[in-house]
């Protein structure tokens, strides 16, 4: 039994205990007995479930480090382990379907689904990205999130390039981008992309100061911020807000790169 069929198990057990109890709160033992049927089901030996019984508790700990559950009662707040309760933060995720903190395989597997066309390279700096958020290293998480992107916008600029049939028009292009630092690079390529956009099929621009201007901006603002020596911390609001709208926003970036890989213009 892989971690992600255990967690997939005790995340529904934890949407039935808070649908019979607002409070969302249970015991270890409890969760371990959702996984008892599985257990019996693959045939996993006894001497065996010490597996599965780790696979629980490491889960357990991620998601405490989450801030998705803490251990104690609601009512009773001198007891602890092995009480665990769904903290408020905890039940919006579960209740919004949100993947992240509590499954981050989950969102790598969704993020794949909604944008097949994500490269290897911008993958690893996301996986990063989740895995230190989860660990509570926001600066890292926003940092990594930011290299990501960038990748993208790098990506989208080479691809747009190389699909103007202009030769002069494409070297000029090709000049002025030439060692720039990526915020220079990015206002250039964009100026250049809006004499296009007319020709452009309309899913591709629809929104596209939107998701090209300000979330590529927002997210590496976050990220110049993180990078240097501010002293300013980062919110974890902000960096789960930036990996919530990721998704949506490499789709649209990888949608376009994948035009210009396939037409000139």
């Amino acid at each position: 039994m892989t971690k992600e069929e255990v967690r997939n198990i005790l995340i529904q057990k934890l949407r039935e205990i808070l649908s019979d109890d607002t409070k969302g709160s249970t015991q270890i033992a409890t969760l371990v007995d959702a996984l008892r049927e599985k257990i019996i089901q693959e045939g996993i030996p006894p001497h065996e479930h010490w597996k599965i019984h780790n696979l629980i508790l490491e889960i357990i700990n991620e998601w405490y480090r989450a801030g998705v559950i803490y251990f104690s009662k609601p009512d009773d707040p001198y007891v602890g382990y092995p009480f665990v309760t769904v903290t408020d933060f905890g039940k919006e995720c579960l209740e919004q379907n949100n993947c992240l903190p509590y499954d981050p395989e989950g969102y790598i597997r969704e993020l794949q689904r909604q944008n097949p066309l994500l490269d290897g390279v911008t993958l690893a700096y996301v996986r990063e990205s989740i895995s230190t958020y989860n660990s509570e290293h926001l600066l890292s998480s926003t940092i990594t999130l930011g290299v990501a992107s960038e990748n993208l916008i790098l990506a989208l600029i080479d691809s747009f390039i190389n699909a103007i049939s202009d030769a002069a028009r494409k070297q000029v292009l090709e000049r002025r981008l030439e060692n720039l630092v990526i915020s220079r690079k990015y206002e250039e390529f964009r100026n250049e992309l809006r004499t296009y956009e007319r020709s452009l099929p309309r899913e591709l621009t629809r929104d596209l100061d939107t998701y090209l201007d300000q979330v590529f901006h927002f997210i590496r603002m976050s990220r110049n911020s993180a990078g240097h020596p501010t002293g300013r911390a980062v919110s974890k609001n902000v960096a789960y807000s930036n990996l919530q709208i990721f998704a949506e926003y490499s789709k649209r970036i990888c949608e376009l790169t994948d035009y210009f890989s396939n037409h000139q213009i």
